[in-house]
């Protein structure tokens, strides 16, 4: 890698970590001023291709006269939705970098378990997390759980009366 090319990369990755390696720092704007500048940019061109095409294509009688000026207002329709791809794609990166930041900081803590196969997240409970359940019910749920709200006759569950029942574990609430 040469030396410019190894510089733009350290550059790219100082934008995300403050001296002190924290990733989370300025999340509140996924993007620098570069991005939105270079986006407003080609967005701006775009406009003014397609513009210009609808002022030539508004002053064109013959309708075979009007496929170039068409022709131009389809590409510059392109170039504006670049334009926006130039401004949305540096946010879902950041968002990602973040999301993997959280997770790595969450398997460190032991609260959550990520299979790489198949990208599932579970949280982990403490071995002595309280349960409920409810008449009628096949699972066991946290106090929380929004599917739990409202039931008659919840009763705290325990892990062998849960493999007892044979009831599942609620996957809306990780219990």
């Amino acid at each position: 890698m040469s030396g410019l090319a190894l510089a733009a990369t350290r550059r790219s990755h100082r934008a995300d970590v403050r001296n002190d390696g924290d990733v989370f720092a300025n999340t509140a704007i996924p993007w620098t001023p570069r991005d939105v500048s270079a986006a407003a940019l080609v967005v701006g061109i775009g406009m003014i291709v397609l513009g210009a095409s609808w002022y030539g294509i508004s002053g064109e009688p013959d309708y075979f006269n009007q496929y170039r000026w068409l022709t131009g207002g389809i590409a510059g329709t392109a170039i504006a939705y670049l334009g926006l791809l130039r401004w949305i794609l540096p946010a879902f990166r950041r968002v990602r970098r973040l999301e993997r930041a959280v997770l790595s900081e969450l398997r460190v803590l032991g609260l959550v378990e990520v299979d790489r196969t198949v990208r599932v997240v579970s949280l982990v409970l403490p071995a002595d997390a309280v349960r409920f359940t409810a008449p009628g019910m096949n699972l066991a749920h946290r106090a929380d759980c929004a599917l739990l709200t409202g039931k008659p006759g919840v009763l705290e569950i325990g892990d062998a009366e849960l493999s007892r029942r044979g009831l599942g574990r609620c996957r809306m609430c990780a219990s």
